[in-house]
């Protein structure tokens, strides 16, 4: 019997990779131009982690956690979501103490237990990032930017921001009593799920995707037009910050999000494309959850992009690298000679491909312009004897006879490194067959 994956996840294959380096490649100049650092947390936690922070009657925690016990009987999580994660590192590393406020980013794997489907997986991944230790609405004007910005630089156009407040507790408190007598007399017509959350999170109602309870709620109270004083000014501040930007948004007076830990400004960014699932990016603020896990008070905000949903809207769109060289060789089993400017040319950060069987030189010219390599080098016995190398440009199909020993300096001035002392090699990112981006030119750190 062949092994397969499990039921919601996916192998990235190597012909797919290419754009997942370009994204997080644009995502992380961006984020680090923005002055945020990146943060590695473990892939599992203590289960209590999320149920305290994520909320016990949110979906995430009450149907969706992959929750399992270790040798030692300690209830453990993959992680479902990367703020929690984040918020605890905080607290146990004592980074209140460094300079304000801290903003971290971070990418990697998430696990939730849910029906798979489009835009929809067990192990998704995420591009995230969190402003923590001061209330300005400007982080969020921030956050909701750089939201905007990691797809729009992939050339993802036709995105959406809707934006809300879920207002302070004491708003929220009031808004909440006005929805429930609202809903008493309907709590009948609402879904199963929705019938649990109007006794243990209202909130989460407003939250649902079905058809009986959207019907029920859209002509009752929202929370936009409960919000107090302060709150309401954040909201609207907010508002002429992302204007300012050139950022269209649309108030979405029931937008609440599926996590408790979000107090005020909340967003999400929305793609018609991505039907049912067409979240591409969401967030907002968070000021409560860090006293609550522990902490000090102190305020934060923060957002997380879907890879897989950017991956989707890209669609067919090449991102591969035309940086390599091929070295062709005509004589097997392979000379030392070439052995050895094959290994130079790694040494020195050089992506070099080869054949490692006997292969005619056409058929290894063949390969070289399939793998989309920029420059071929060819050599045979009669290079050998005259210590040179054929130096070939495959775009242009024309060549020239250059010494041996030159043959590392050439092409090192010809093609982007990939050494770890190199600047990233540049992903071309394809928006249309005919019309190219360098990835690097976009967007470079502290630019």
């Amino acid at each position: 019997m062949v092994v397969k994956t499990v039921r919601g996840t996916s192998d990235i294959l190597p012909s797919d990779v290419s754009t997942w380096q370009a994204l997080e490649l644009v995502s992380r100049n961006l984020l680090e131009a923005y002055d945020y650092r990146e943060i590695r947390t473990p892939i599992f936690e203590q289960a209590g982690l999320f149920q305290k922070s994520v909320g016990e009657c949110t979906d995430i925690v009450s149907k969706e956690m992959y929750i399992f016990s270790d040798k030692k009987g300690r209830e453990l999580a993959l992680r479902p979501e990367g703020t929690a994660s984040i918020v605890r590192s905080f607290i146990e590393h004592n980074m209140h103490t460094q300079t304000l406020p801290v903003k971290l980013y971070y990418m990697g794997p998430f696990f939730r237990y849910e029906r798979p489907q489009a835009g929809r997986t067990r192990q998704f991944h995420q591009i995230g990032a969190e402003a923590i230790g001061i209330e300005d609405v400007t982080l969020d004007a921030e956050i909701i930017d750089i939201s905007m910005q990691i797809p729009s630089k992939m050339g993802i156009k036709n995105l959406k921001v809707m934006l809300n407040s879920i207002g302070c507790k004491e708003c929220r408190s009031k808004y909440v009593k006005r929805l429930l007598g609202h809903l008493k007399n309907r709590i009948k017509k609402l879904c199963a799920d929705c019938n649990r959350r109007y006794s243990t999170n209202p909130l989460r109602i407003l939250d649902c995707k079905k058809s009986e309870c959207i019907q029920n709620v859209k002509d009752g109270p929202t929370i936009t037009e409960n919000l107090c004083a302060k709150c309401r000014n954040k909201l609207e501040t907010t508002e002429k910050h992302i204007s300012s930007l050139g950022i269209n948004y649309q108030i979405q007076p029931y937008l609440v999000r599926g996590l408790d830990y979000y107090t005020g400004v909340i967003f999400e960014i929305i793609h018609s494309q991505l039907g049912a699932q067409n979240v591409v990016a969401a967030g907002g603020r968070y000021d409560n959850l860090i006293e609550q896990m522990g902490g000090k008070p102190t305020p934060a905000v923060g957002f997380a992009a879907g890879i897989e949903r950017m991956i989707m809207l890209l669609g067919d769109r090449s991102f591969q690298s035309n940086n390599s060289v091929y070295l062709a060789y005509l004589d097997f089993p392979m000379h030392e000679k070439v052995f050895e400017l094959l290994s130079a040319l790694r040494k020195n950060g050089i992506h070099t491909k080869t054949t490692y069987q006997e292969k005619t030189l056409k058929n290894q010219l063949k390969t070289a312009a399939k793998s989309n390599c920029r420059f071929s080098l060819i050599l045979g016995t009669n290079e050998l004897s005259k210590g040179t190398v054929i130096l070939r440009d495959m775009k242009t199909s024309t060549q020239e006879e250059i010494k041996l020993d030159n043959a590392v300096a050439i092409i090192k001035k010809n093609i982007p490194l990939v050494s770890p002392e190199a600047k990233p090699s540049p992903f071309k990112v394809g928006i249309k067959a005919d019309h190219f981006v360098d990835v690097n030119k976009m967007i470079k750190p502290g630019s």
